[in-house]
């Protein structure tokens, strides 16, 4: 039997900007390291890669060595293949391009790459439909269907497609998203379609694509954000998540808070805005009493680890599962069809704790309970 073999691409600046609070890292890995970010790319792929390699023991990784691979593959406890290096210390898209066409030609059975939605693009212009193509979810917003839902998921999604093929992880069309500009200046958080990847998926181990902002009726939004105001004790600190739901809330609250940022407020009055984890953290630490209002991801269902990492797990853990409050329109939760919220927090243990059923304020004096998937 041939040796199964496992394409890796590892983009080390993914990620860097969620928890500084530049929504992004496109542009500005260096402005999110003098920040402070810790590069979280590289840990979640060694994640993914136990998990695979627990499964399928005699699997060839091939990668390209250093950050873009190797030291996750090495840290995973297996010798990589390693087929190049990229051309400079700090990585670029073309050095990812340039893997992926050097991977290509190793012939692998999947493509695994720990990032963001800029890499899938990426990947998109070179592989196309010609190979399967698998995302370890290490960016920020992650819109594109192409991700599993954690790292423990990616590896237990590759090893089942790689050992067991379609007939255990049927492939499909998984689309990629890249962030509208044009709509997230109109006050709007968009995704276009870039392209596609082939993918495997089974059960929800793979996520959904974000989905377009639906048009929601004003009166939905103003009952919603009724509800949380009524619900506000003036003598709490709270921080308030992005989103377009938040935004109304904010709107109502009379903050000018920001679209993509974690704002805070106490009795009507603005305490921060685009907040960092470590200004988070700050705050929580100073205060008796504070609490988060957020929302969860259209179309995807993530409450956490989607735009949102400055909400980190120290934080959650800082704040208590009973101050988190979540909001949402009745229209988001029925798109859910019925399943579970998620979240990805990096800690598969607090990740496990927020599991359950929470209430859900879904208008003016009115809520319901909905659960995050285990």
């Amino acid at each position: 039997m041939p040796k199964r073999r496992l394409g890796l691409i590892v983009n080390p600046i993914a990620g860097l900007g969620g928890t500084v609070a530049l929504n992004g890292t496109d542009g500005v890995a260096a402005d999110a390291l003098r920040r402070g970010a810790t590069p979280r790319a590289a840990i979640r792929a060694v994640e993914a890669l136990r998990s695979i390699v627990r499964d399928i023991p005699d699997i060839e990784i091939c990668c390209y060595d250093g950050e873009m691979g190797g030291a996750s593959v090495r840290a995973a406890g297996v010798v990589p293949h390693v087929v190049g290096v990229a051309a400079a210390s700090a990585s670029t898209a073309e050095d990812t391009r340039r893997a992926a066409r050097d991977l290509l030609a190793t012939e692998i059975d999947l493509l695994l790459f720990s990032g963001g939605d800029g890499t899938a693009c990426d990947l998109v212009d070179v592989v196309g439909t010609r190979v399967p193509v698998l995302g370890i979810p290490a960016g920020v917003k992650m819109h594109s269907g192409v991700f599993a839902t954690t790292p423990v998921a990616a590896g237990l999604l590759a090893s089942q497609f790689i050992a067991g093929g379609q007939r255990v992880a049927p492939l499909g069309d998984a689309d990629v998203m890249d962030v509208d500009e044009a709509a997230r200046w109109r006050g709007e958080i968009s995704a276009r379609l870039h392209g596609t990847l082939r993918s495997p998926h089974l059960g929800r181990l793979r996520q959904n694509p974000k989905a377009g902002s639906a048009p929601v009726e004003p009166a939905a939004l103003a009952a919603l954000a009724a509800g949380v105001i009524r619900s506000l004790d003036p003598t709490t600190l709270y921080f308030l998540g992005p989103g377009t739901t938040m935004a109304a809330v904010k709107q109502a609250i009379g903050l000018r808070g920001t679209l993509l940022g974690v704002d805070a407020v106490r009795n009507g009055r603005p305490i921060g805005v685009n907040l960092t984890e470590r200004e988070i953290l700050a705050l929580v630490g100073g205060t008796p009493r504070a609490r988060l209002i957020v929302s969860p991801l259209g179309g995807q269902g993530f409450v956490f680890g989607r735009g949102n990492q400055q909400i980190s797990a120290a934080v959650l853990r800082g704040l208590g599962r009973d101050n988190i409050v979540l909001v949402s329109t009745i229209a988001k939760l029925l798109a859910l069809g019925g399943a579970g919220l998620l979240v990805d927090t990096g800690d598969v243990t607090l990740d496990a704790e927020l599991a359950g059923w929470h209430r859900v304020i879904v208008g003016a004096n009115q809520s319901t309970v909905y659960r995050i998937a285990a």
